[in-house]
């Protein structure tokens, strides 16, 4: 009985210690676009999902209703916003780490684009690629390279609007040194405000 206690423990400390990170990340990628000048001069501002509560339009597009099942939404990350005409320009998924939940981003381009008909809404996934230990124990990328893609790089080119990773605070946070392979739809985090201007413009 004590062993199934301490195993219960260590779940749980793991659980919360992996969504205070989580929210670290969410509360990076917010902070960095918002403080951003060139998205502030064109009136983009980032919200989360805290924020929905304060805002009815957002709360009422982002809210999932099938049938008898409605999910308010609490689990979406960021959302990209023009403050003068209230047009949605993109929702921002962060991920520290993949871990085969690359299926719940998936599944709300897919739901958002079709099945809501926000055709112009992009959606994105900003993450440090945390990675994954080798045999070695090194860092290995989540996303393989360009000539050799992984599962989940192969699915974002075709299902997402870019991914954007932030080697840097992975450096910062974690002391990891580590340099994900670019290239297609793979953006180093720093281009995500430019893009971010170009869809709010209809240039991209």
């Amino acid at each position: 009985m004590g062993t199934i206690m301490v195993e219960t423990e260590s779940f749980s400390s793991h659980q919360s210690r992996a969504t205070i990170e989580g929210n670290n990340f969410e509360t990076h990628v917010k902070t960095t676009l918002n403080e951003d000048k060139r998205l502030a001069d064109h009136h983009i501002h980032i919200f989360n999902n805290k924020d929905f509560s304060e805002d009815i339009t957002l709360l009422d597009r982002f809210t999932i209703s099938i049938r008898n099942y409605t999910e308010p939404p609490n689990n979406l990350h960021l959302v990209a916003k023009d403050t003068r005409t209230g047009a949605l320009i993109a929702l921002i998924c962060c991920k520290l780490s993949l871990h085969g939940r690359i299926s719940e981003t998936l599944f709300y381009s897919m739901f958002y684009k079709n099945y809501l008909k926000e055709e112009d809404l992009k959606v994105v996934l900003v993450t440090p690629d945390k990675g994954r230990l080798n045999k070695q124990k090194t860092w290995v990328s989540e996303w393989g390279t360009y000539n050799n893609p992984t599962k989940c790089r192969i699915l974002s080119e075709y299902f997402l609007d870019g991914v954007y990773i932030d080697n840097r605070y992975l450096k910062e946070r974690y002391g990891i040194t580590a340099t994900t392979h670019l290239g297609v739809d793979l953006h180093d985090f720093s281009c995500l405000p430019a893009h971010l201007i170009d869809w709010k413009c209809g240039r991209r």
